[in-house]
C-alpha cells in the first residue's frame, strides 16, 4: 500500500551551469595615415562594455567589446598622439540544457590590457577578461513535509526544517543617465579628452512593495590633453543616480542583489563661459536584480511503522543559503615606477583592477599607469602593479562569492621620483552555505509483513548511556516518542539522558 504524502511545491530558478572563464584576445592596430609614427607608448587604457547576453539551445552568447585608448609620443618630435580602437569580445559558451528562457547572471572584469610596438605604424594589443557565468533555468522545488490529511496509516514521521534561499526572480532594466562636468580652469583654449573609464558602484538596494529602489554611482576617470602646451592631466567625475525596478516576486522574505553593467558611454567636450570646459556624458546601462526568497522548509527526514514493514524512498536535495552581503575595504599602496627619473607627475590612475576569491582568500590586483616628465622634459610612462589579500573565515560547507569591486579613493603621494600611489578598494561579497539533505519522498507499506511479534516484552529498560536519540529509540524498539516521554516524566520534566529509561512498546 502506498502511503500518501503531502507535497509542498514552489517555483524557483535552478543553476544549470556555473564557471569562471578567462578569455584572452589579441588584435593588430594599424596607425592611421593622419597620425605620426609611434615613438614611445605612454599609456594604454580600456573600458569593458557589455552590449547583450542571450541563451539558445544548449549554449549562451555574451556580446561585449573593449574600447581602447592609446597615448603615445610621436617618433622624432615627441608630441603627444592619441589612438582609439574597439576590440570585439564575444563569448560563446556550451551550456547543456539551456534554451531561450535560460537566465544568465555574469560578472566580467578587464584584468589586463597591454600593447607593444611591432613597427612604428603597427601595434599588437592583448587583453585578458575574467567572466564568472551562472545560468539558471526555471524549475520546481518539492518538499514532502507530512502525511496527507486523509491518510490513516499507522506511520510515524520525523519532520525537520532547513533554511535556504532559492532564486525566485531575475529582472532586468535598461536606462540612460546623463550629466555634465565642469573642468577647472586649464588656462587653455583647447582641451581634448584622450580616454575615459567608468565603473558603476551600487550603494543601496531597498524594496518597497513590488518595486526595488537602486541607488548607485557612476565614477569616471578621464585623461585630457592641453593642446596649447602639450601637457596631460586627469580628472575624476562622479554622478549619483537612482532607478526603480518592478519585480514579479516581492515580500519581506525576499533578498534582492543588484548589479549594473555599462553598455556604452558617450562623452562630448563643450566650451564653458569662463575659459573652462564642460564634459557632457551619457551612460547607457542595464541593471539586473536577482531575487532570493529566505525560506524555512519542512521535510520528512525519516519514517517507520510499528505494525507493518515500511520502505522509504528518498530524494537527495542540494540547497543553498546565501548570507547577507558584506563589504571589505582594502588599501593598496606602492612607489610609482618609470624608466627615467621623474621631476613631475602629470597624472597616475588605475587602468585595470581585478579581484578573485580562491577558497577563503580574496585577492585584488590593480595596474596603475600614467605619464610624467623626466629631467630632460621628455614624456615618460609610469607604471605600477598593486596587490592586496584578505582572508575570510569560512566553515566547511561555505563558499565565498565576490559581487562587486569598486575604487573608493585614489591619490598620488609625494613628488617626482619619490611619488607613491595609494588606492582604497571596496569589495562587496557574500557567503553561500551549501547544504545536502536526504528527504523522504515516498513510503510503501507492506500489509502482508506484520511486525507485531507474539510473546515479546511490552517494556524495555535502557541502562546504557550511549543511546540517547529519542527518535532512534522509538523506531528501534517499536515505540513512539510520545509514549517514551510519558513513561519517563518526573516533576522536573523529561530528560532523554536519564537512566534507567523506560521504553514501552506500542500495542
Amino acid at each position: 500500500m502506498r502511503v500518501a504524502l503531502h507535497a509542498a511545491t514552489s517555483h524557483y530558478f535552478k543553476p544549470i551551469y556555473e564557471n569562471e572563464i578567462v578569455k584572452e584576445e589579441t588584435m593588430e592596430l594599424v596607425v592611421p595615415d593622419v597620425c605620426a609614427d609611434i615613438g614611445k607608448i605612454l599609456d594604454i587604457r580600456g573600458q569593458l562594455l557589455r552590449s547583450s547576453q542571450k541563451a539558445k539551445a544548449d549554449e549562451i552568447l555574451i556580446c561585449a567589446a573593449i574600447e581602447i585608448s592609446i597615448i603615445y609620443a610621436a617618433d622624432g618630435n615627441g608630441k603627444v598622439q592619441h589612438l582609439t580602437a574597439k576590440m570585439p569580445l564575444d563569448m560563446m559558451v556550451a551550456v547543456p540544457g539551456a534554451d531561450e528562457n535560460t537566465k544568465i547572471v555574469t560578472k566580467c572584469e578587464l584584468c589586463n590590457l597591454d600593447a607593444r610596438t611591432l613597427n612604428p605604424r603597427k601595434l599588437l594589443i592583448r587583453a585578458n577578461v575574467s567572466a564568472h557565468i551562472c545560468c539558471l533555468a526555471a524549475d520546481k522545488l518539492v518538499f514532502w513535509d507530512n502525511l496527507c490529511q486523509d491518510e490513516n496509516a499507522s506511520v510515524y514521521i520525523l519532520q525537520k526544517e532547513i533554511e535556504h534561499t532559492p532564486v525566485v526572480c531575475i529582472s532586468e532594466k535598461s536606462f540612460v543617465v546623463s550629466d555634465e562636468y565642469r573642468l577647472s580652469e586649464s588656462g587653455s583654449m583647447s582641451v581634448k579628452m584622450l580616454s575615459a573609464q567608468t565603473e558603476i558602484c551600487v550603494s543601496d538596494v531597498k524594496a518597497v512593495g513590488n518595486k526595488v529602489v537602486i541607488k548607485a554611482e557612476a565614477n569616471t576617470s578621464a585623461v585630457f590633453l592641453n593642446e596649447d602646451d602639450e601637457s596631460l592631466f586627469d580628472s575624476k567625475f562622479s554622478t549619483q543616480f537612482s532607478q526603480i525596478m518592478e519585480l514579479e516576486t516581492y515580500g519581506e522574505s525576499i533578498m534582492n542583489t543588484v548589479c549594473i553593467r555599462l553598455r556604452d558611454a558617450e562623452f562630448t567636450m563643450l566650451s564653458g563661459r569662463e575659459n573652462d570646459f564642460i564634459c557632457s556624458a551619457q551612460y547607457h546601462m542595464t541593471a539586473q536584480a536577482v531575487s532570493r526568497e529566505a525560506k524555512c522548509s519542512a521535510y520528512i527526514a525519516d519514517a517507520y511503522s510499528n505494525e507493518y514493514k515500511l520502505t522509504a524512498e528518498t530524494a537527495n536535495m542540494k540547497l543553498v543559503k546565501c548570507l547577507p552581503e558584506k563589504t571589505l575595504m582594502l588599501n593598496m599602496r606602492g612607489k610609482l615606477q618609470s624608466r627615467a627619473a621623474l621631476t613631475e607627475i602629470m597624472y597616475a590612475a588605475i587602468s585595470e583592477i581585478c579581484a578573485e576569491a580562491e577558497g577563503s582568500e580574496i585577492s585584488v590586483r590593480a595596474d596603475v599607469s600614467g605619464v610624467g616628465l623626466s629631467e630632460g622634459r621628455e614624456l615618460e610612462a609610469i607604471e605600477l602593479k598593486l596587490s592586496a589579500n584578505e582572508k575570510i573565515e569560512l566553515d566547511m560547507n561555505q563558499e565565498l562569492r565576490l559581487k562587486a569591486v569598486c575604487c573608493d579613493k585614489t591619490a598620488v603621494l609625494g613628488m617626482g621620483a619619490n611619488a607613491e600611489f595609494s588606492a582604497d578598494v571596496l569589495i562587496v561579497y557574500n557567503i553561500r552555505e551549501y547544504q545536502e539533505i536526504n528527504a523522504v519522498c515516498g513510503l510503501e507499506m507492506s500489509e502482508e509483513s506484520i511486525l507485531k511479534g507474539v510473546g515479546r516484552p511490552s517494556l524495555i529498560v535502557i541502562c546504557s548511556p550511549r543511546e540517547y536519540d529519542l527518535w532512534n529509540l522509538a523506531k528501534k524498539y517499536s515505540s513512539t516518542m510520545e509514549m517514551i516521554e510519558n513513561a519517563n516524566k518526573t516533576a522536573d520534566g523529561f530528560n532523554v539522558s536519564r537512566r534507567p529509561l523506560l521504553i514501552p512498546r506500542a500495542k
